[in-house]
């Protein structure tokens, strides 16, 4: 169901897209690799308690390449 709907809109419209499960993570992993996360924080920043600020401190590539490992 996943492939067919990429097919039918979004980058990958037109295209036969393998939508399954080593698909969707490496996809994640290119978005994850691909984001300014100082950025990131930034833009989030004013949405987060200001006793969980700190954890904003973790935003960073290698932290959530590793959460997608725990996916995968």
């Amino acid at each position: 169901m996943l492939s067919s709907a990429l097919g039918q809109m979004g980058p990958w419209k037109g295209q036969e897209v393998q939508g399954d499960r080593a698909w969707c993570l490496e996809q994640l992993r290119a978005r994850i690799r691909g984001t300014d996360w100082k950025q990131a924080r930034e833009d989030v920043r004013r949405f987060v308690k200001p006793n969980e600020l700190p954890s904003l401190d973790l935003w960073g590539r290698e932290f959530f390449l590793a959460q997608c490992d725990k996916l995968a």
